[in-house]
């Protein structure tokens, strides 16, 4: 199921920041709902186009990326390091592969997450959805591909 409107892509990011950011470790299954809201979030980005936000110059407050970290990482602490291809669509068979941590894919997500809770509450939902669609699309929509293939992996290699 997509979200029909703001107010419930709204509630969603509430429940994803609420379930991330407990201080005991997740169950797999909280992993599993975690990610599904996040795709379900993903879908609804990908399903709805967004228009500019209106004019104004208030700047969203940085989210702690220091603490989020910390709790994050407490959090989900079965997520550790994982290989990356650096690049995806050049050098092809020739890529250089890195190591990324999950953790700091989903303390990203979240990071971003918390600005947008923050547009919600302080700006407009027209404007927190545009924050949302840019920020998911040139920063955590990569994210989330990798930690979906990340827990992919650790499904099916054990």
């Amino acid at each position: 199921m997509v979200f029909e409107n703001a107010e419930e892509v709204a509630a969603a990011i509430n429940t994803v920041l609420e379930e991330c950011l407990k201080a005991s470790p997740a169950t797999p299954n909280e992993v599993y709902a975690v990610l599904t809201l996040l795709s379900r979030l993903a879908m609804f980005i990908e399903t709805h186009p967004v228009e500019l936000p209106d004019d104004n110059d208030r700047l969203i407050p940085e989210a702690e990326n220091e603490k989020i970290s910390e709790i994050v990482t407490q959090r989900f602490p079965n997520w550790k390091c994982y290989n990356q291809c650096a690049d995806i669509s050049v050098n092809v068979g020739e890529t250089t592969v890195v190591v990324t941590e999950a953790a700091s894919d989903i303390a990203g997500i979240v990071c971003e997450l918390t600005q947008i809770k923050w547009v919600f509450d302080n700006e407009s939902g027209a404007d927190a959805l545009w924050h949302l669609h840019d920020g998911y699309l040139y920063n955590w929509r990569e994210f989330l591909l990798n930690l979906k293939l990340y827990e992919h992996a650790l499904f099916n290699e054990r």
